[in-house]
C-alpha cells in the first residue's frame, strides 16, 4: 500500500468482502493497531460491578441537565458521549472520521476497522437490520443492566434516539456488548476487518483529511473544537 489511491481500493476490497458495498458501511480508527474493540465499562475489572450503580447516579444526580422523559438507551448515548464508561463503542459511517482518529497521534502503523453492522446483528439476534427509532430492540438497557443479564451474546449495531451535534458530525452509530466480553473483534467474526495503515502513508492521508476540511472543529462543534482546531492552525 503506497499512495492514497491504494487506501482507497484496498477500503473496498473489504467492504466487498464483508458484503457491505450498497448500505453504508461502519468505521473505527485506532492510532494503535493492536487496540482491541472493548468499549470503556469491559476495561476496568470492576466495570460490571459497577455498572448499573454509574447509570443511577448519572440519572439521579443529572437534574435538570438531562430531561426526565428520555428513555433508558438514550441516557446511555448521553453517558457515553460526555466520558462516562459504557458498554458502548463508538463506530462511524464516514471513512474520513474514522482516519482522523486513527491518525491523531503519531504511532507507528495505526489501523481502521471496517463493520457491516447488518451482518453483526444477523449473527447476534437473526435480524440483518441497524437498530434505530424504526427498527427498535426489544428490550430495556436499564432493566438489563440492573439484573446484569442481556438477550444478546454477540454486541449488537444500534443508533440512539438521541443526536448530539457531535453524533451528527461524525456520522456516529455504536456497538453494545451483551453477554459475551470478549472484545468486537473476536465476537464479530467476519463481519468485520481491520486494515493497518503502512508508517509511510500517514502523511499522505493526513495531508489529505486537511485538504478535506476535517479538522478538530469538524469533528466536534463546538467551542472546544474550535480552540483545539485554532491552535493547531497557528501553531500553539
Amino acid at each position: 500500500m503506497d499512495s492514497l489511491q491504494d487506501f482507497l481500493d484496498s477500503v473496498q476490497r473489504v467492504r466487498r468482502r464483508l458484503g457491505i458495498e450498497v448500505h453504508a458501511a461502519w468505521y473505527r480508527g485506532h492510532s494503535k493497531h493492536s487496540y482491541e474493540l472493548l468499549p470503556g465499562i469491559l476495561r476496568s475489572k470492576d466495570g460490571l460491578r459497577h455498572e448499573w450503580n454509574l447509570y443511577a447516579h448519572f440519572k439521579s444526580r443529572s437534574g435538570e441537565l438531562v430531561e426526565r422523559s428520555v428513555g433508558s438507551w438514550e441516557l446511555l448515548a448521553r453517558m457515553q458521549h460526555h466520558g462516562m464508561p459504557t458498554r458502548l463503542l463508538d463506530w462511524t459511517e464516514d471513512l474520513n472520521t474514522a482516519l482522523y482518529f486513527a491518525l491523531s497521534s503519531l504511532t507507528p502503523e495505526p489501523a481502521i476497522w471496517v463493520l457491516n453492522p447488518y451482518d453483526l446483528n444477523r449473527r447476534a439476534v437473526g435480524k440483518a437490520v441497524v437498530f434505530d427509532e424504526a427498527d427498535q430492540l426489544g428490550f430495556d438497557y436499564a432493566e438489563s443492566a440492573k439484573a446484569r443479564h442481556w438477550p444478546n451474546a454477540i454486541p449488537i449495531a444500534m443508533k440512539t434516539p438521541w443526536r448530539s451535534s457531535r453524533i451528527v458530525a461524525q456520522s456516529g452509530g455504536f456497538t453494545c456488548h451483551g453477554n459475551a466480553l470478549d472484545p468486537v473483534n473476536v465476537l464479530g467474526g467476519t463481519a468485520l476487518k481491520r486494515i493497518v495503515i503502512p508508517p509511510k502513508l500517514v502523511i499522505t492521508l493526513q495531508a489529505d483529511l486537511k485538504r478535506s476540511g476535517i479538522d478538530d472543529f469538524k469533528m466536534f462543534p463546538d467551542l472546544d473544537g474550535l480552540s483545539k482546531a485554532l491552535r493547531k492552525q497557528f501553531g500553539f
